[in-house]
Parts: structure tokens; C-alpha cells; sequence
């Protein structure tokens, strides 16, 4: 799919497959990933921070609005 947002090296791999889950777990039940689908997230931002989102996420087992 295009609109899947893409690692744009080869560092971000398992970040990418996380963020695309989480976004893909958290769809309405009639929304599908089109090109007008909003993942939550840009792979451009810088990385770590969406490592640290993530990982608070996960330590806290709370799902963070301010993405």
C-alpha cells in the first residue's frame, strides 16, 4: 500500500512494524489504510522520539493521546 508511511533507513525496521500495528489495531471497524488514512505518525520525525513514545506506551500500558 502507498500510504503505508516507510522507514527511510535501515535502522527504523521494528519501529515501523510497531507504529504500523498500533495504528492498524486502533482503526474504526469501517476504515481501511487508503491514502487519505491517518497513521498518527511520520517516519520523518526523528526516530528516538518516537521511541521514547512508544516505549512509555508500552512501560505504562496506556495508549498516549498526544501523538
Amino acid at each position: 500500500m502507498d500510504s503505508i508511511p516507510k522507514q527511510k533507513n535501515d535502522d527504523d525496521c521494528g519501529l515501523a512494524v510497531c507504529l504500523n500495528a498500533k495504528a492498524i489495531v486502533n482503526m474504526k471497524d469501517n476504515q481501511t489504510p487508503s491514502k487519505d488514512f491517518d497513521w498518527g505518525y511520520e517516519l520523518t520525525e526523528e526516530p528516538e522520539e518516537l521511541r521514547k513514545r512508544l516505549a512509555t506506551e508500552l512501560v505504562m500500558n496506556k495508549l498516549l493521546d498526544n501523538w
